[in-house]
């Protein structure tokens, strides 16, 4: 064997073909990652995640005073046009409840005039800031007052960004 690549043996050059890519290819990635002349532009990505809340079996159940109320916020995966979001966002996730109503028509005709914000207590959540861009399983934690009487809640959530905001409510029922 004298060295050139013709005397290597098959196998060596099978081992060599993909040192030489990666090689390639690195040296072509410094070339241009040195390159400061091109304008920064906002860049589009591939997916981007909005939020809702929550899963039905948390609004199903009956809670009790003093007991912590776990909503985890559904993320939803969606494509460059179907949020009108070209660019990263934060997203703010905000969470309340208010209440007791007496019963379900009163609290949907009392919330509903006042966009929905009415009650005796008003209990909110800390707000979640999270990033539209990355894959995350938030959840918001609101603990129902000890001194909490039977009824129907109001949880009100909302999802937005500076741009846009998407709201909803369900009802939670307290049994002391």
């Amino acid at each position: 064997m004298d060295g050139s690549p013709r005397a290597w043996s098959t196998s060596a050059r099978r081992s060599v073909a993909p040192c030489l890519f990666v090689a390639t290819v690195a040296l072509i990635v410094v070339i241009f990652a040195g390159r400061h002349d091109a304008p920064t532009v906002n860049r589009t990505f591939a997916v981007s995640y909005t939020y809702e809340c929550c899963r039905a079996s948390m609004v199903n159940t009956v809670y009790h005073p003093g007991e912590i109320l776990r909503l985890r916020w559904i993320r939803v995966a969606q494509a460059p046009g179907q949020t009108g979001q070209t660019s990263h966002a934060t997203l703010e996730l905000r969470v309340s409840l208010s209440g007791p109503f007496d019963n379900v028509a009163i609290l949907k005709a009392i919330s509903v005039a006042s966009n929905s914000q009415s009650g005796s207590a008003g209990i909110v959540a800390l707000p979640l800031r999270v990033p539209n861009w990355v894959a995350v399983n938030p959840v918001s934690i609101i603990r129902i007052p000890r001194t909490a009487t039977s009824g129907y809640f109001n949880l009100s959530f909302r999802a937005s960004t500076g741009e846009f905001s998407v709201s909803g409510a369900s009802v939670v029922r307290v049994q002391s």
